[in-house]
């Protein structure tokens, strides 16, 4: 089974690039989309006032900024799950909203909306005259969202638990299968009413040949009949069936990790705040970090030397905070917060 990382969102109705690049509305309306960021190239999530989630293996550094709806939230801490591909993702400044978590194991048989960016549908996949799927295409780099059915349950060796959904001929209204670069995307489904998330894109079964020896492609397919597969050791010929042999694709299984997710939102939102002391000669600008400055968060106490020429203070935060006083002590000043 190949598991490239995702790039993609081929749909079975259609190759226009410009389909489903706008919010969707009627039923689907708010079923995602506007929790959909950039996150080095690929889609995330938030999911807590100051948290984002996305594919592990789409990597990411500190510093980095996370878009959302056109502002850039600055990445400050990292928490990578070590039994699935999952990262959450500390930021600055706060979220005004996050997607609720599903929290329970019904998933399979409910319809679900998919999001991802990257390529569209390239050129079919013709075994015997007969159109089983289309190769990956261009147009990349814009949010897509379609719609499944999830068809099962599983766990993929290094990346853990799974939901899983088909690309089929006979599919739901939208039916769409990912594809390399789609990594991160999220998978919501309807709760009662309300949209939650329920799984992360991860991985699609890819990639194939035409020959045992034929140069290797990258497809979203109806039937995998016809062609080879690398299956560990030699690209080995898919036996025709009964059934349609439709590629999956994989999203990393919220309701699984439930409670390695909720230990990191727990820790982020207990945790003490450490506010940075910014510090200027006047309070007009050119405000700098204050690096002689000491910060107490369970004090709620800052530490900063006296001098002889003023100084202007300000508190910098993820989230509001303000100073309600300033004393001398010998040759500092505390400076108190809340």
């Amino acid at each position: 089974m190949g598991l490239p990382g995702l790039q993609a969102t081929v749909f079975y109705t259609t190759g226009d690039a410009a389909h489903n690049t706008s919010a969707p509305t009627g039923a689907l309306e708010g079923s995602g989309w506007q929790w959909q960021g950039v996150w080095n190239g690929f889609a995330a999530t938030p999911i807590a006032a100051n948290l984002f989630i996305t594919a592990r293996h789409v990597g990411g550094s500190v510093g980095d900024d996370f878009v959302l709806n056109g502002v850039a939230y600055r990445a400050v801490e990292r928490y990578a799950d070590q039994l699935s591909d999952l990262s959450i993702w500390r930021v600055c400044p706060a979220f005004p909203s996050f997607a609720p978590l599903y929290e329970t194991a019904d998933e399979v048989g409910r319809e679900c909306v998919v999001f991802g960016r990257g390529l569209g549908r390239g050129e079919p996949v013709e075994v015997g005259g007969e159109i089983q799927g289309w190769k990956w295409g261009g147009n990349g780099g814009v949010l897509r969202w379609g719609r499944n059915r999830i068809a099962g349950v599983t766990t993929l060796e290094g990346r853990g638990p799974m939901v899983v959904f088909t690309f089929d001929a006979t599919g739901v209204e939208e039916e769409a299968g990912w594809a390399s670069g789609d990594s991160g995307g999220a998978l919501f489904l309807n709760d009662a009413g309300v949209w939650r998330l329920a799984g992360v894109a991860s991985a699609v079964d890819s990639p194939f040949r035409l020959t045992a020896d034929g140069a290797s492609f990258n497809a979203t397919l109806t039937d995998q009949a016809g062609l080879y597969r690398f299956d560990g050791s030699a690209w080995t010929l898919v036996p025709r069936r009964r059934f349609p042999q439709p590629t999956q694709s994989y999203a990393t299984r919220i309701s699984s990790r439930l409670a390695w997710i909720q230990s990191v939102i727990d820790a982020q939102e207990s945790a003490p705040s450490i506010p940075v002391l910014e510090v200027t000669a006047a309070p007009g600008g050119g405000w700098i970090e204050a690096l002689d400055a000491t910060v107490d968060p369970e004090q709620q106490l800052i530490l900063a030397p006296r001098t002889a020429s003023p100084r202007f203070y300000r508190l910098k935060y993820c989230r509001a905070l303000r100073l309600v006083s300033i004393e001398p002590a010998g040759d500092w000043l505390e400076l108190r917060y809340e």
